[in-house]
């Protein structure tokens, strides 16, 4: 009896080993670090991270699980579980050199998010980054932020200056989000930890925020911001809106995390129906005048009905001639995806959407 019991037991205890590695999750965040930080909490929280190949999502969960880690006061003291002052960190074991944190922890969550050295440079002196993105052309000062040039996002790099030395930046840290003219982050090495803060965009401690080329973001770029989330989303017609204040449409289109040079230009000319565009002043003007109204339409994200008969006055039958619905729903489906706004089928909009498609520039919803 006692021998089936055990049998039986091991039996089970095999089946719940079984099914401990199957629901596993095969894309969560592995890492090998110091045996006092993988007896801590914080590598627990590191390896519930399961990384979704948007870098800016991945950088900044990886950063909210080291939240609350603590500095130690020597090697064997990097679990982040006791509080200390002597900068002895897992990050600065990472790097190879404790001392001041900040930079090796925004490097040590890059690297766990998978980001290139060619995205966020591996460094532990804050100006040396600063200088890096600044060479990048991917930095923006505080005040362009404030006057609307640049919408921090998730994931972007915010340097700091504080009274410490003369340096052009001495603390660093990762934006979480941004709202109401206010920047949230996380950052290392405050308070002798890893810390979530905020900061009016007026506060002067603020000097730049960096918006890195991440992969797995939908511009390619700095996928700038817009919305809640701050980036250029991967669905839907048209840019976001860039701020009203902008008088360059390579500004503009940078201020949303958008490329912006002549090629891509040429590309976003064409999908607006901007013909021949070498970037003169009116054709940017015409440009920015779109994305200011948030009706700029993104190019390679859309297809177009084919071109009706010019002779068409009726937009029921120019839909029909191409072999495209027509009924009133499906009308109001092609407004909403062209800006024609409360689509109802008056005169004006009939004429503006015939128009269209007549010079097969007619989006299909």
């Amino acid at each position: 009896m006692k021998k089936q019991v055990t049998k039986v037991l091991a039996g089970v205890l095999s089946l719940v080993i079984v099914l401990t590695c199957v629901i596993t999750p095969a894309s969560a965040l592995s890492y090998s670090g110091s045996s006092s930080y993988m007896s801590g909490k914080y590598y627990t929280a590191l390896t519930k991270v399961t990384l979704t190949g948007n870098q800016r999502t991945d950088i900044v969960n990886v950063a909210k699980s080291q939240i609350g880690y603590k500095e130690g006061n020597n090697s064997s003291q990097l679990s982040g579980t006791v509080s200390g002052s002597k900068n002895y960190t897992e990050y600065g074991r990472w790097y190879g050199a404790q001392d001041m944190w900040c930079a090796m922890f925004v490097s040590w969550c890059a690297a766990r998010a998978g980001v290139s050295t060619s995205v966020v440079p591996k460094h532990s002196f804050t100006v040396t980054g600063l200088n890096t993105f600044i060479d990048w052309g991917r930095a923006y000062t505080r005040a362009q932020v404030a006057n609307g040039k640049y919408t921090p996002q998730p994931g972007d790099i915010i340097y700091f200056k504080g009274s410490r030395n003369n340096n052009k930046t001495n603390h660093v840290g990762i934006v979480t989000s941004y709202s109401s003219k206010t920047v949230y982050t996380i950052e290392g090495n405050t308070s002798k930890g890893v810390a979530a803060k905020s900061y009016k965009i007026s506060d002067t401690y603020i000097v730049y925020i960096c918006s890195p080329k991440y992969s797995g973001t939908s511009s390619g770029s700095s996928s700038g911001s817009t919305g809640s989330s701050g980036s250029v989303s991967s669905s839907g017609t048209y840019f976001p809106k860039c701020a009203s204040s902008h008088t360059s449409i390579v500004d503009a289109l940078k201020s949303i995390g958008a490329k912006s040079d002549i090629d891509y230009r040429k590309k976003i000319a064409a999908a607006n129906g901007i013909s021949g565009y070498t970037g003169t002043p009116a054709q940017n003007t015409e440009m920015l005048k779109l994305l200011k109204n948030g009706k700029l339409i993104k190019p390679d994200s859309v297809t177009y009905f084919a071109k009706c008969a010019s002779s068409h006055t009726s937009i029921v039958d120019a839909l029909k001639s191409i072999g495209a619905k027509s009924d009133i729903d499906y009308r109001k489906k092609i407004a909403a995806a062209n800006g024609i706004s409360g689509y109802t089928g008056t005169p004006a909009q009939n004429t503006e959407m015939l128009k269209l498609l007549k010079n097969g520039k007619l989006i299909k919803p």
